[in-house]
């Protein structure tokens, strides 16, 4: 997965269908995993604010130690 600009996006895909690599736009319309997600920061800790750690009330059972 990469993410930016769409133009660079594009050239991304297009370099890669050339190469044989199957190449594919995921239809979102926010910022995800790039330097865009800095134009919603804001946005993002206002609406988050009120989210706040808790214990859960489902167990989580680690895949890597079992415990």
């Amino acid at each position: 997965v990469v993410a930016g600009d769409p133009e660079a996006l594009d050239e991304i895909a297009a370099v890669a269908e050339a190469a044989g690599v199957r190449a594919r736009r995921v239809p979102v319309d926010y910022a995800s995993h790039s330097a865009h997600v800095e134009d919603i920061r804001e946005r993002l800790l206002e609406d988050l604010a009120p989210v706040a750690p808790q214990e859960s009330r489902i167990p989580v059972i680690s895949t890597v130690t079992g415990g």
